[in-house]
């Protein structure tokens, strides 16, 4: 059977125009092996329709639930889970209510969505702020690429992908300062410093650095998250200055390495975490050296080794996902609210943990819409504010 039959009977069944016959060729197709990637492929369409839940009778979820069924652990009803390596793949239909098992229960109970959109949340776009030295600013445009700038024997360029490029044709007698700010409701941008390291900035989040490296030590400051890959140079060792913590300001030393520093102020305590290369958390007298694999974090009374972290969720907003591991929904509404710049406001409490695993790249009302599909909550968007409910 071809995927354009299977796209029609699918088609049919959601116009309730199928014949006994044909409603029995879908569910049998539903049944055989060997038909996910059509399947998926489908739903990659399929899914972005908002009648489809409305449309999938308790029967057909069912199919589909035991036809991409993962693993048959005993389910645990307290932690919700969405999981959809693409936004709107098969699975995304499902809800993962168990450990690495798909279930889908919820969707056949689900209420109509309590959403009420007064006007559309746009995904992010590229209004990311570039101060130079003499203090005037460049607001990026990521349709457009070419010299922005001359910082000194420093010329400043933009490159396609939100990616900033500084590339130093000789030293500067002085050494002087830009700063790159990415706000709420931005995509996060890449910046190739002077000296070949890459830094991305992610959305909320200000750095600060020379146009070009000279001296013994190259030192930049951060405030909000970034990730780093430094370019090796030994004989001048590489810092990031984290925000004052506790009255101190900490210090990450590196040479050559792989590291994501987070240091939003609604997210506790600052961490770093080490994927590879070796770094030195300094504050003070007190110093912890990383291993890869690693994180530590930064309390107002000591630097603290994180046991076991979990670099996928720490990597999701560099590699374009929301990523949260049986996390508070207040953890994971704070994240949306930074992405789509949104006011979040908790009506009732809301203790159940969700597990999440989703592509950024999604209309927040779509985004929504899958949580409330999980069960226990309800969202009202009212222009730019978030209400969360039971």
């Amino acid at each position: 059977m071809t995927p354009e039959i299977f796209k029609q009977l699918l088609a049919k069944h959601h116009a309730g125009t199928l014949t006994p016959e044909e409603a029995a060729q879908l569910k049998t197709l539903l049944h055989s092996s060997g038909k996910q990637h059509a399947l998926e492929q489908l739903f990659n369409e399929d899914f972005a329709s908002a009648d489809f839940t409305s449309a999938a009778d308790p029967e057909t979820l069912g199919l589909i639930y035991q036809h991409i069924q993962l693993a048959t652990a005993a389910p645990t009803p307290k932690v919700r889970r969405i999981h959809w390596p693409r936004w709107a793949a098969a699975a995304a239909v499902l809800l993962l209510l168990g450990t690495g098992t798909y279930w889908y229960q919820s969707i056949l109970r689900q209420q109509p969505s309590k959403i009420v959109q007064q006007e559309t949340i746009t995904l992010p776009h590229n209004k990311a702020v570039l101060t130079l030295a003499d203090g005037s600013t460049i607001t990026l445009d990521s349709t457009k690429s070419g010299l922005l700038a001359a910082q000194g024997n420093t010329q400043v360029q933009q490159n396609a992908g939100n990616q900033l490029a500084y590339n130093a044709t000789g030293k500067n007698s002085t050494v002087t300062y830009n700063t790159l700010t990415v706000p709420r409701g931005a995509q996060p941008v890449e910046v190739i410093l002077a000296d070949g390291s890459h830094v991305w900035v992610n959305v909320a989040s200000a750095v600060t650095f020379p146009t070009t490296f000279n001296g013994p030590v190259r030192k930049v400051e951060i405030t909000g998250e970034a990730y780093f890959e430094i370019a090796g140079k030994a004989a001048m060792p590489f810092k990031v200055l984290l925000p004052g913590a506790g009255g101190q300001r900490t210090e990450v030393q590196v040479l050559g390495t792989r590291f994501n520093v987070n240091t939003y102020t609604d997210e506790g305590p600052q961490k770093v975490t080490l994927l590879q290369g070796a770094v030195k958390i300094q504050r003070g007298s007190e110093s912890v050296k990383l291993a890869p694999g690693q994180q530590i974090a930064v309390t107002d009374q000591q630097l603290k080794l994180v046991a076991n972290p979990d670099l996928s969720e720490v990597m999701a907003w560099k590699n374009g996902q929301f990523s949260f591991v049986g996390a508070h929904l207040s953890t994971i509404m704070r994240e949306v609210a930074r992405w789509y710049d949104l006011e979040v406001v908790f009506q009732d409490q809301i203790t159940d943990p969700y597990t999440i695993r989703i592509a950024r790249d999604i209309p927040a009302e779509k985004l929504f819409r899958f949580i409330e599909m999980s069960g226990g909550v309800k969202l009202e968007l009212k222009g730019k504010k978030v209400i969360v409910k039971k």
